[in-house]
C-alpha cells in the first residue's frame, strides 16, 4: 500500500488519474488496507476482478 501513496502524493496527474482533487485528503495505507479487507470479506472484491477480467478479455478479443 505505502507503494501507491507515495505516487498519489507525489504527482498530480496520478491524483486527477484517480479521481483525488487538490482539496481532497490522500488516505493512508491503513486506511486503504482497512478499506480492502472489507471488500474481502463482502466478496465484492471478487466481484470487482470479475468485472475487470471480463472488461479486458472483451477489449482484447
Amino acid at each position: 500500500m505505502r507503494v501507491l501513496i507515495r505516487p498519489v502524493n507525489d504527482r498530480r496527474s496520478f491524483e486527477e488519474f484517480v479521481g483525488l482533487g487538490v482539496m481532497n485528503s490522500i488516505p493512508d495505507a491503513t486506511t486503504v488496507a482497512f478499506f480492502r479487507e472489507r471488500l474481502r470479506k463482502t466478496g465484492v472484491i471478487e466481484e470487482i476482478f470479475e468485472m475487470f477480467e471480463a472488461n479486458v478479455r472483451r477489449q482484447s478479443g
